[in-house]
């Protein structure tokens, strides 16, 4: 993910300047250093008070995430962070009071608010065209790379707090509504080593949410077949679906039938909204306005994936907290 908005901020040259890189790897740190020609350091600190930059994107694993952020905000430094915002209520908690005490901007990367799809279907919402909502229903599904040490619990919150978490803020931001509940199903069926560290390839959860409306999210590390993101609400007039390609798809008919190409990852699905996404943080930097995807987002999100691991735990439904301690 670094490199991916690294990138991106090299295409923004004319309003951005980058300074420095850090990484704890002292072979990815050399790599990268080397290739775009900036100064790098293994120490995120020491970057920060020697290069004094206006704003750092973070870009680690998510076991990482709390404590760079809580290094950045008290030196004023404004942050855009990948999800999970942390992998615990007291770490979101004392990381969102850092922000909040230190006035920094902060962004959480939701990049799939901005996607053109989600928007338009999110924007039709709100302006009412399909009625009063009913349903939320979202489907995750992607190939797992085996790396059982990124898996753990403890390094990425597993598939709840590391994937379905997209879709818990795209349930909440779509819905325009709170949820209350969840139950969660979830099992190994392709991949049983991940049982050694804590985690499962599958799972089904079920939400309900303040306004009455009921949803339902699948999450999968099982998608052999390409990059599958899909997402649908119904309301009382009508019903919008977001599809695994922004745009379009291409459909070849041929004797042998029907085909359309599948989505080979993440970075093929949502190129444009990563885009977008950093490039508004760049905005909301040199605007000086808050960024409509911020820390209150990642503690909420954060607090539904939880309650669905601790369903997942004890088999029974689970409330969710309000994000306020």
């Amino acid at each position: 993910m670094g490199r991916l908005h690294l990138n991106h901020l090299l295409e923004l040259s004319q309003r951005v300047d980058l300074v420095a890189v850090a990484d704890s790897l002292p072979e990815n740190l050399q790599e990268i250093s080397t290739r775009w020609g900036l100064p790098g350091y293994e120490d995120l600190a020491l970057m920060l008070d020697k290069e004094r930059p206006g704003a750092l994107v973070i870009a680690t694993p998510p076991a990482s995430h709390a404590v760079l952020i809580q290094q950045a905000a008290p030196r004023g430094i404004h942050i855009f962070c990948e999800k999970p915002l942390a992998l615990t209520r007291e770490e979101a908690l004392v990381t969102a009071r850092a922000v909040a005490d230190h006035g920094v901007l902060f962004q959480l990367g939701f990049q799939r608010r901005f996607d053109r799809a989600y928007r338009n279907a999110h924007d039709k919402i709100r302006q009412g065209q399909i009625g009063t909502l009913l349903t939320f229903k979202a489907v995750a599904r992607d190939a797992w790379q085996p790396n059982l040490e990124y898996a753990r619990l403890e390094v990425s919150g597993g598939l709840l707090l590391d994937m379905a978490i997209h879709d818990f803020d795209l349930a909440r931001w779509l819905v325009g509504s709170e949820v209350t509940r969840v139950s969660t199903e979830g099992n190994n069926l392709l991949y049983p080593q991940l049982t050694s560290v804590g985690d499962i390839d599958n799972a089904v959860v079920n939400l309900s949410f303040e306004s009455g409306v009921i949803g339902n999210i699948e999450a999968s590390r099982t998608g052999t077949y390409g990059y599958d993101i899909r997402t649908e609400v119904v309301g009382t007039r009508g019903a919008l679906y977001v599809g695994p390609i922004e745009d379009h798809s291409l459909l070849t008919a041929n004797s042998e039938g029907f085909r359309r190409s599948a989505v080979s990852g993440f970075e093929e699905r949502f190129r444009e909204s990563y885009k977008r996404e950093i490039g508004e943080f760049v905005d909301c930097v040199l605007e000086r306005r808050a960024p409509e995807c911020g820390i209150r987002d990642g503690i909420l999100s954060l607090e539904i994936a939880l309650a669905a691991r601790e369903s997942l735990r004890t088999g029974s439904p689970v409330a969710v907290r309000k994000g306020d301690g």
